[in-house]
Order: C-alpha cells, then sequence, then structure tokens
C-alpha cells in the first residue's frame, strides 16, 4: 500500500513540474514540407504567451536554408535558421557587444551571444551545429518566457 502511495505521489510530482516547465508557453509545431526543402523536418518550440500580444509562425524557406520566427506584435522575435549565408535578425546586434562573427570558424564554432539593444530590449543568439536560435526586441517583462522558450527548442 505504502508502496503504491509513493509511485503516486512521484507521478504526481512529475506531472507538476512539467506543468510549472511550461508555464506561459505554447506549444508550436513546426513542420517542413518534403517538396520545400528535400526532405521533411519538424522542430518543436514551447512559444511565450504574452497577454495582449499576438504571434505569428513564419517559415523562412529559400537562399541556402530554412527556419522560422514566430513574430509577436510588439516587434519581439524568436527564430530559428540553418542558413550561413544570410544575416540573422540579431546580425546587427553583434556591434552592441563589439563581438565579429569570424566565417572562417564558423565550421567548428559553438557560443551563445547576447545583450541589450540601444532601445533597452533584449537579444540572444546561439550558434550550435551550423544552425542559429535566438531572440530579439525582447522586453525585460518578457525576457524569462523567451529564455525557457530557446530552453524547450526540439529539432
Amino acid at each position: 500500500m505504502f508502496n503504491k502511495l509513493w509511485q503516486l505521489l512521484v507521478v504526481l510530482a512529475l506531472i507538476a513540474s512539467c506543468t510549472s516547465t511550461y508555464q506561459g508557453l505554447s506549444k508550436e509545431k513546426i513542420v517542413f514540407q518534403k517538396k520545400h526543402i528535400g526532405n521533411k523536418r519538424s522542430y518543436t518550440l514551447y512559444c511565450p504567451d504574452i497577454a495582449g500580444k499576438t504571434k505569428t509562425v513564419i517559415q523562412v524557406i529559400g537562399g541556402h536554408g530554412y527556419g522560422f520566427e514566430v513574430r509577436y506584435s510588439d516587434s519581439s522575435m524568436i527564430y530559428f535558421s540553418n542558413d550561413q549565408y544570410l544575416p540573422t535578425p540579431n546580425a546587427d546586434n553583434y556591434q552592441t557587444i563589439e563581438w565579429k562573427l569570424n566565417w572562417l570558424e564558423y565550421e567548428t564554432m559553438d557560443t551563445t551571444v547576447y545583450g541589450r539593444q540601444t532601445d533597452q530590449r533584449y537579444w540572444k543568439e546561439i550558434i550550435q551545429n551550423k544552425s542559429y536560435l535566438g531572440y530579439v526586441n525582447v522586453h525585460e517583462d518578457d525576457k524569462a518566457l523567451f529564455e525557457k522558450a530557446l530552453l524547450s527548442f526540439k529539432k
């Protein structure tokens, strides 16, 4: 009897922790079709649900890769791209931290860069495995939700 009660408590704790992990976020599944990129790929991201702000999911296909943007009505955005030849939404923000992406090292580079824009909003970009994941134009009140969203990204 005690064993079953203990198992039930463990399951309830796991459910509660999962619920709190994604609190304030909603699941988006972005699927790229084979006819557009050569093979089918899907990505999952828990995106911030911000009161009074609408969001739009846009697939970006072309150039030398593909990606997506989740744009909010206040101009904040979370994005993914594997196009190494086109600038990301944060390319201009590199100047705010005096950082230059060295394209010769890009093949082996895994790094995270972040900072504040001149308008005091936040930005962040994770470069890993020749892909970019980040956010831009994020107000201080929403920053924690965007951080949680980046952590939720799954290929």
